[in-house]
């Protein structure tokens, strides 16, 4: 075992308990100190070597706890190495520490990819949207946007109408959590317009990790809905996740919101990605809807159209009709 001695401090100690054995061979002694030292420098390299293999596959922060279950190591001596490869690799920039707790890192995150500034296509992702809302406000290639319902609202009516009006330019990949075959076949027969069989999109049941399925290519991805009932700072985390993953692509996601308020569940964590922001409410007693522009990063006109809002009414559950004129 390491006891954390000197290599003359042992030297002199083997020395002394030869002596009193009337013996003297400094030979003998000077093989098992290196023999010693060896194997503590040979098992030291080897906690050091998992402790970088941990870092490799790991995310986020991480407790030192974890480096000693995912390296099923038991003994002090082990662990007293991990803590000691730590802080080598928190001097070294590797690592750094991570909130109040202790024993709390996170790998620092040195991986980057250049702004191809240059090279970036031009073309906005065009893309007819309920209302008239594609009238005042633009999308890129790889933007978010966001489309905060309450009760009653019709967020999947909104949705299903994207998909309506855009599903012959574009692939749709529709991810939906909350409805079974035979409902989403019934909102579907909802709409007079189209046939059954017409409907040119592609849906899968879907509640979590919805970033697993989004891909780079050129489609109009739809989540509804995006569900958080705890910790709803990790809406936040979920769009990132979803971001990280398009590229010539677009996601519009639903999120449930309540009744008078802009922000859906999540707050202002639910705009930190979103190029587009839209609310949806239902108010019970005009017995109308309203619409409102939230917050749009790309306008098509002079005009910002952030606050705009309009009224509508949501007829047979999948046609909108407006109500009302754009209103700031």
């Amino acid at each position: 075992a390491n006891t954390g001695n000197s290599e003359d401090y042992i030297r002199q100690t083997l020395a002394a308990i030869m002596f009193s054995w009337g013996e003297t061979d400094v030979t003998w002694i000077n093989a098992k100190i290196q023999s010693a030292f060896k194997r503590i420098e040979k098992k030291g390299r080897n906690i050091a070597e998992e402790v970088r293999h941990f870092l490799e596959v790991t995310q986020g922060h991480f407790q030192v706890t974890d480096v000693h279950t995912e390296s099923q190591l038991v003994t002090k001596e082990d662990k007293h190495a991990v803590i000691v490869e730590l802080n080598r690799l928190c001097k070294a920039g590797v690592i750094e520490r991570y909130g109040d707790r202790r024993g709390c890192y996170r790998r620092i995150e040195t991986e980057i990819e250049e702004v191809n500034f240059l090279n970036a296509p031009t073309d906005e992702f065009s893309i007819s949207l309920p209302l008239g809302i594609d009238s005042y406000c633009k999308l890129y290639p790889g933007n978010i946007v966001v489309v905060a319902g309450s009760k009653s609202s019709g967020k999947t009516a909104f949705l299903l109408n994207i998909v309506k009006e855009n599903m012959k330019r574009y692939e749709v990949v529709y991810l939906n959590s909350e409805m079974g075959d035979t409902e989403f076949r019934k909102r579907l027969e909802l709409f007079e317009d189209v046939k059954l069989q017409d409907w040119k999109f592609r849906a899968y049941h879907r509640m979590a990790n919805f970033a697993d399925l989004i891909t780079p290519e050129k489609k109009i991805f739809i989540v509804d809905f995006l569900e958080v009932t705890t910790d709803f700072w990790k809406v936040a985390q979920y769009i990132q996740e979803i971001h990280r993953k398009l590229k010539e692509g677009i996601c519009i996601i639903a999120l449930q919101k309540s009744e008078g308020k802009d922000n859906g569940r999540g707050g202002d964590f639910s705009k930190e990605k979103a190029r587009l922001y839209i609310a949806l409410d239902y108010l019970p007693e005009q017995k109308t809807n309203r619409l409102k522009i939230v917050d749009a990063k790309a306008w098509q006109t002079e005009i910002n159209p952030r606050g705009m809002f309009r009224e509508y009414k949501l007829i047979h559950g999948s046609k909108f009709v407006k109500e009302s004129k754009w209103q700031n």
